[in-house]
């Protein structure tokens, strides 16, 4: 399986950007992770106005990413409501909203590369639903190659 895998990239168009790449996955495909599916670790890039967060070594797990698209995939259908993205880990956190309104769209959200220090990136941009297919495509990729909560039968 080659490496990196895209999971995501929520786009504004204007260059505001949160964008996950598989680039390790422990387990597969015989033990899973207590979190869902198997843990992994990304490449996690957040760009949002003048502010960049990058870093190679964000840990997740593709059950995090499963219920993900499940939630993100009921908004997009109806295009109103929120579908919400978070896995804490003590070793980083992301957590972050996408909020629908009528084909308007709201990202929201934070990261803090290590929970023991007050150093915190929160963000905002918006968006349109015409960005969201692509999201949509790249994670069903992802449960595709990794399964659901379970890991892949």
């Amino acid at each position: 399986m080659e490496q990196p895998i895209k999971a995501f990239e929520i786009k504004d168009g204007k260059g505001n950007y949160v964008k996950l790449e598989i680039i390790e996955i422990f387990g597969f495909p015989d033990q899973t992770s207590f979190r869902g599916g198997y843990d992994i670790k990304c490449n996690l890039t957040i760009k949002s106005g003048l502010y960049l967060a990058d870093t190679n070594y964000y840990l997740s797990s593709t059950g995090a990413l499963y219920n993900f698209y499940n939630d993100l995939n009921k908004v997009y259908k109806k295009l109103n409501g929120a579908a919400k993205y978070e896995v804490y880990l003590s070793e980083n956190d992301l957590a972050f909203t996408v909020l629908f309104e009528q084909g308007e769209v709201k990202v929201t959200g934070k990261y803090q590369d290590n929970p023991t220090e007050k150093n915190v990136l929160e963000f905002e941009f918006y968006s349109d639903q015409s960005f969201f297919y692509e999201v949509l495509q790249d994670l069903k990729t992802v449960i595709n190659l990794f399964g659901d909560n379970k890991g892949k039968n």
